[in-house]
């Protein structure tokens, strides 16, 4: 379906903090449905979609990598 409608529409939801949510194993979720998507796509669809949708600012990629800056 991604490619039907386009990647940049796509976005990953967890349900939070509904019982029939995919907490606290939404990690595992993530990795499932997206893990086999390139490292960029699984970026889009996990976060950056909802950031550019919702105008929220983004940490620096560092901080997103978890590295020191």
């Amino acid at each position: 379906m991604r490619l039907a409608v386009g990647l940049d529409h796509v976005l990953q939801e967890s349900g939070y903090p509904h019982s029939d949510s995919t907490w606290p194993d939404t990690q595992k979720s993530v990795a499932r449905n997206l893990g086999t998507l390139p490292p960029a796509d699984i970026a889009r669809v996990a976060y950056g979609n909802a950031a550019r949708l919702f105008g929220h600012p983004l940490p620096s990629r560092a901080w997103l990598r978890m590295e020191e800056i």
